[in-house]
């Protein structure tokens, strides 16, 4: 399969965030990334499709607070069924905090 080579800047809160669940998945911070896209994507496509009223208003597609608080959760939710200690990650950071 043929990729092609993005570069994304992310805060800092995002980039823990993305750490901690590509070694919770045992996978690669870009997969993590690619499977999220794949997710948004496919959601939205979905969302379109099922419109009847697309009208093509600026940002009618842009996810409502709730939608991002509901996908937040369902982070946290995987997350807790598939616990597993972050201590590389969490050696980098005490490392980068001097401690």
């Amino acid at each position: 399969m043929t990729r092609v080579r993005k570069q994304v800047l992310l805060d800092p809160e995002q980039e823990l965030k993305l750490r901690a669940l590509a070694e919770r998945w045992h996978s690669s911070e870009s997969e993590v990334l690619r499977i999220g896209l794949d997710r948004l994507i496919e959601e939205e496509m979905s969302s379109l499709s099922s419109r009847s009223d697309v009208d093509g208003e600026e940002d009618s597609q842009a996810p409502s607070d709730e939608d991002i608080a509901e996908l937040e959760d369902e982070v946290d939710r995987w997350s807790q069924q598939h616990p597993r200690p972050l201590r590389l990650s969490e050696l980098v950071i005490a490392d980068r905090e001097g401690r």
